[in-house]
């Protein structure tokens, strides 16, 4: 775990610097488990209501 928060810290510092830099971004990040990020990224591409 101590990896993957590591990485998820060095993720976020990288994002910081880039918004401070003037770049608009968009970054998301999903679970280092392979079944809750398959979860999470069907969640993030199902069609939503009112959505066009």
């Amino acid at each position: 775990m101590a990896d993957e928060d590591a990485l998820a810290a060095c993720i976020e510092a990288g994002e910081s610097a880039l918004w401070a830099a003037g770049f608009d971004i968009v970054s998301w990040q999903v679970p280092a488990d392979p079944d809750l990020a398959e979860s999470k990224m069907r969640e993030c591409a199902a069609p939503r209501s009112g959505a066009r």
